[in-house]
C-alpha cells in the first residue's frame, strides 16, 4: 500500500513546488553535497529537521536553500561538524563501534587484566614451590647419598668384625687344641716337655 505524500507533513515536507531557480537535490544527491551519510539525511527529515517536497512521481526531493541553511548551521558549531561522518574516507568504511561496546570491551580488558595478574602472580607462587620442593629433593637425595655411604662403611665395618671373630675362633680353637694335647700328657712329659 502506497503512502499518500500530503499524509507525511509530520516530516517537514510540502507538494508547493520549489521555485525553479532553486536546485533540487534527491537523498542522496543531498548527502553526497552535505557530507554525510543518505541514513542520516533521512533522519533529519524524520526529525523535521529538513524541509523537504514529494514529486508527482513520489519523489523526495530536497531544496538548495536547505543545503545552504545546513552549512551555515555547522559553521557555528564546528564541533559538531567534526563529530559528522564522513562516509567517503577509509576509516568510515570500517564498521564503527558504539561507544556502549567500547566501555564494555574496556570492562572486559579490565577483568582480563586482573586475571591476567592473578595468574601470574599463581605462577609465581607455583615456580617458588616448585624451587623448594627441588630443593627438598636434592636435599633428601644428598642424604640417600650419605646413608649409603654410611651404610657401605657399616656393612665394611661389619665384615671386618666378622673377619676377626673367624680369626679368634681360629686361635681359640687352635688354644683348645693344646690343652688338650697339654692334658693328655703325662706329669713327666708336662714337666721336661
Amino acid at each position: 500500500m502506497k503512502k499518500d505524500p500530503r499524509a507525511m507533513s509530520s516530516h517537514a515536507e510540502s507538494n508547493a513546488v520549489p521555485a525553479s531557480s532553486e536546485r533540487q537535490y534527491t537523498i542522496t544527491q543531498f548527502a553526497e553535497a552535505a557530507g554525510t551519510s543518505t541514513r542520516r539525511v533521512r533522519r533529519m527529515i524524520q526529525q523535521g529537521r529538513l524541509r523537504t517536497w514529494i514529486t508527482p512521481s513520489g519523489e523526495t526531493r530536497i531544496p538548495e536553500g536547505e543545503l545552504k541553511r545546513l552549512e551555515r548551521r555547522r559553521e557555528r558549531q564546528p564541533v559538531r561538524l567534526a563529530l559528522a561522518p564522513i562516509e567517503a574516507t577509509e576509516i568510515a568504511k570500517t564498521r564503527l563501534v558504539p561507544l556502549k561496546r567500547h566501555e564494555a570491551a574496556m570492562v572486559r580488558l579490565g577483568l582480563l587484566e586482573s586475571e591476567l595478574t592473578n595468574l601470574r602472580d599463581q605462577h609465581q607462587d607455583l615456580a617458588e614451590r616448585e624451587a623448594n620442593l627441588r630443593c627438598r629433593v636434592d636435599t633428601a637425595e644428598e642424604e640417600a647419598v650419605e646413608a649409603t655411604v654410611r651404610a657401605v662403611e657399616a656393612e665394611a665395618a661389619i665384615e671386618e668384625l666378622r673377619a676377626q671373630v673367624v680369626e679368634s675362633t681360629l686361635k681359640a680353637m687352635e688354644a683348645q687344641a693344646e690343652l688338650k694335647r697339654y692334658r693328655n700328657q703325662s706329669w713327666w712329659q708336662r714337666i721336661f716337655g
